[in-house]
């Protein structure tokens, strides 16, 4: 029999029993004793009168003593050691069940990322929440402290991580173990993504190659190689099996884009040895198409006037002069929706008019070619305006005189006062009738009918005033505007799926003013006839906005089509209402996958139906999804990325970008250059081009010019064709540059005003009954327009603005990035002018000529200075 040794504790000390054991801590933080559970083979509590004593024996023949614990102690010392002892005998229990629960979820996710590539939202949602909670163990204990003390301090790391997935949830296990698998397949795998495109895909490229979730949007930042991701993704998936290559699709914006992802694949997909050629590659319209003919009508077929790269912009316009001049039950209410607003790109908040009823009755008679004189001395005041209308230029036959007043008054005596003749002076006969309209007539459009049967009664003919009026430029114009918001109106109702009908029921339930007004219900009732005549035109035909919808409409028929596993979507940012609703449909069944990939701080299409929000509201449109960033531009200097990510960043509710170049240069990276006039902008460009050949030194560069306008071409005609810069230089819009680049770019014209950039004209406020709502920051479209303009660029943007009215973009990105200014001291002879202008300083003096003469005038209209030519002996 071995002796005990003995340790007693009398003062100075604190015992703490838990499940890693028994400790003794001195007073002073000291570890006096340091037992596990395992190693006390007996304790023992005794009852003196005073105190509680505590007895622990261990296993290796020490005995500690405890002999002071306060009287009446052992109640809460005996139910502590129970409570460690039933914990203890839980964990015996829960750990073996916990651990065989742990490797069959491992062994259901391992299969199930084999088998799809990813453990996606949709498995997790179902299969493994279901495996998860009805196989999950049940653990009472789990809340007490002891039982997470256990798992961190003493268990092994098994038991550790069985814990941490049976504490968690099905998504944070679904997302664990994703995050593992892929840092293995990058690994594993890393030869392949250094060899499938023609340079070594980034982590985060490959990691958005490996995301195989059901939904993925992919924000990539201009010039991160987002093409490459789609090709290296649909390699990925093939090669790996997820998938059969015809039940891929990948989505181009446009047939060009098309026909460049198409090659791009056959050369990447050959090379590494991928059957490529049952992919499919297709634009929205044309996966339309094919889908309608399958499940709807075989025998659909496209207008004849969209083959062959038409849009029908010009069959339309056509169409809707036709109707003007041939159809009057059109004309005379367009005529005088034209008489309403003075322009198509403003409407009235409060609702009918901007003009007074005098002005719309004036326009409207100016609209027919109509013969009149503004009378002069008006009686009383009564009156608001009075004409005299006669039949034709000879003057022989004054017909009546048209007299608006303020309310109806008995008849007054014939007035003989003699009109102020605004054409030659002619022999008039008396005027026998006054024919009279109330302003609310006018403004109600009520005086259009009888005013048409009182003009038809005297002789007018119509259809040759109106043929008349069309010969003259300036009605002409306004007239194609009006018809262009018409063809506007249409492709955008269309893209929203909206019909005549549907409009007109959601007018008449419009309760505001600024909607329910005369003139969007006259506009209305007309766009229901272009509707007809255009359905009429299409003659058993489809257009483009007829291809997505009719898709639609047959995919809802026909639930149990689902024709593709694998959808990939480039230029998200561009999806409209129409291409979304289809997108939905193709991937309704769940285990189809959806992935798309763009740039909202690119979107610049709301003008053809881009909903911004289908990619900034990504989930709210597709569902759980998850999102992944290309935030490494190859193209952009780092100088570049700092200011046009200063400058888009402004607008809040874009979606966060950090984006980060690959080299820098040092230099400034948005250079503004004031020039004095228009006219020097050419020589401004010509001086730029020479300044940027002069730093390459001689290495093969690239020049970008581009305008906000097609009409920005002019000022760089003589520079394409000039023999220093035609081989550095391409032309073109800042829309039609998006997805290009150049080393430099040159914005030849960035100005404030209407037709400046940012572009302060807006559509007709009608427009925005069909068109999808844009954001409220201001110039947001605008604002991207500039960035994609600014980083087409490799090296250097330069933007070329005028000094009295340089662009708001320009004055804050040197406000607040301190980027620079530069000015040329052009002579006024290289941009064809005289001399300086004597009177501003910065305009040119060019010889005009007018009905008096010829004259020097300042090519500033704002400066107003003209001087008399004598000669070329002055």
């Amino acid at each position: 029999m071995t002796s005990e040794k003995v340790t007693q504790y009398r003062k100075g000390w604190n015992l703490n029993l838990s499940l890693l054991g028994l400790e003794v801590v001195s007073d002073g933080g000291e570890l006096m004793e340091n037992e596990s559970l395992d190693s006390i083979s007996e304790a023992v509590l005794s009852e003196n009168g005073s105190a509680t004593r505590l007895s622990v024996r261990l296993r290796n023949g020490r005995m500690l003593e405890f002999p002071d614990f306060p009287a009446g102690s052992s109640q809460n010392i005996r139910e502590r050691l129970h409570e460690l002892q039933e914990i203890k005998a839980g964990l015996a229990a829960f750990i073996p069940e916990l651990l065989q629960w742990h490797r069959k979820l491992t062994s259901c996710l391992k299969e199930e990322f084999r088998i799809s590539g990813y453990i996606t939202d949709t498995y997790t949602e179902n299969a493994l929440k279901d495996l998860f909670l009805e196989t999950r163990p049940e653990f009472p204990l789990a809340e007490k402290p002891e039982v997470g003390d256990y798992f961190a301090e003493i268990a092994d790391a098994a038991a550790r991580k069985a814990f941490e997935y049976w504490q968690g949830t099905p998504e944070r296990l679904a997302k664990e173990y994703n995050k593992a698998a892929t840092a293995g397949i990058l690994r594993k795998y890393a030869p392949f993504f250094q060899i499938i495109e023609k340079s070594p895909l980034t982590e985060e490229q490959a990691r958005a190659v490996v995301n195989l979730n059901t939904n993925l949007l992919l924000v990539a930042s201009a010039g991160s190689g987002k093409t490459s991701v789609m090709v290296a993704k649909a390699a990925y998936a093939l090669l790996f099996g997820y998938f059969k290559p015809s039940r891929v699709v990948l989505i181009a914006y446009n047939r060009k884009a098309v026909a460049e992802l198409r090659q791009r694949i056959r050369e990447r997909f050959s090379q590494a040895g991928i059957p490529w050629e049952q992919v499919q590659i297709e634009t929205f319209h044309a996966l339309s198409y094919k889908i309608t003919r399958k499940l709807g009508n075989p025998g659909i077929v496209l207008s004849k006037m969209f083959r062959d790269g038409g849009d029908g912009t010009r069959e339309f316009m056509d169409m809707a002069r036709d109707l003007i001049r041939r159809k009057e039950a059109f004309r005379i209410p367009a005529l005088f929706f034209c008489s309403l607003s003075p322009s198509m790109n403003t409407n009235s908040k409060a609702g009918a008019t901007w003009r007074s009823a005098a002005g719309i009755l004036e326009h409207f008679l100016d609209w027919l070619n109509i013969c009149y004189d503004e009378k002069d001395g008006i009686r009383d005041e009564n009156t608001i305006a009075e004409y005299l209308i006669f039949n034709d230029d000879d003057c022989d036959a004054v017909s009546f005189i048209l007299r608006v007043v303020a309310k109806i008054t008995p008849d007054e005596p014939e007035d003989t006062a003699q009109p102020r003749r605004k054409k030659k002076k002619k022999n008039r006969k008396k005027p026998g009738e006054v024919v009279k309209f109330t302003a609310n007539d006018i403004e109600s459009g009520s005086f259009i009918v009888p005013l048409v049967k009182c003009l038809r009664k005297k002789g007018f003919s119509f259809r040759s005033s109106i043929n008349e009026r069309l010969k003259k430029p300036q009605q002409s114009y306004e007239l194609d505007g009006f018809i262009r918001t018409m063809r506007s109106f249409l492709t955008h109702a269309k893209n929203s799926l909206l019909t005549p009908e549907m409009l007109w029921e959601k007018y008449l339930a419009e309760k505001s003013p600024e909607w329910h007004n005369l003139r969007t219900g006259l506009f209305l009732k007309l766009f229901r006839q272009i509707y007809r005549a255009w359905t009429r035109l299409l003659d058993g035909g489809i257009d483009f906005e007829d291809m997505l919808n009719l898709s639609v409409q047959v995919l809802e028929r026909h639930p149990e089509f689902h024709p593709y596993d694998l959808v990939m979507v480039d230029e998200a940012q561009d999806i409209s209402l129409s291409r979304a609703r289809l997108l939905k449909l193709l991937v309704r069944n769940p285990e189809t996958r959806l992935f798309a990939v763009g740039d909202d701080w690119q979107s610049i299409n709301r003008f053809s139906g881009a909903v911004i929000s289908v990619m900034s509201d990504f989930a709210g449109f597709f569902g759980q999804s998850d999102m992944l960033k290309l935030e490494t531009t190859f193209r952009c200097s780092q100088e570049i990325c700092d200011v046009s990510s200063a400058f888009i960043s402004r607008n809040k509710s874009q979606i966060a970008k950090n984006v980060r170049g690959i080299f820098q240069t040092k230099t400034p990276a948005v250079v503004t250059v004031n020039a004095d006039c228009d006219p020097e902008i050419p020589e401004v460009i010509a001086i730029l081009l020479r300044k940027i050949i002069k730093e390459a030194a001689g290495k093969k560069i690239s020049v970008m010019l581009l305008g906000r306008y097609n009409d920005d071409r002019k000022y760089v005609k003589k520079i394409l064709n000039h023999p220093e810069f035609r081989n550095i230089v391409q032309f073109m819009t800042v829309h039609k540059s998006k997805g290009l680049e150049a080393d430099y770019v040159i914005i030849v014209r960035a100005t404030s005003g209407i037709l400046g950039f940012p572009c302060n004209m807006t559509d007709d406020r009608l427009l925005d009954l069909v068109m999808p709502e844009s954001d409220s920051f201001p110039y947001s479209e605008e604002r991207r327009l500039f960035y994609v303009g600014i980083t087409r660029a490799r090296i250097r943007s330069y933007v070329i603005t005028l000094w009295d009215e340089e662009s708001e973009f320009t004055e804050e990105i040197n406000g607040t990035a301190r980027q620079s200014y530069l000015h040329f001291d052009i002579p006024p002879e290289k941009s064809g002018g005289i001399d300086r202008c004597p009177l501003c300083h910065h305009g040119i003096t060019f010889l005009r000529q007018s009905k008096y003469g010829y004259f020097y005038a300042c090519c500033r209209f704002k400066c107003g200075y003209t001087k008399k030519y004598y000669g070329d002996d002055e």
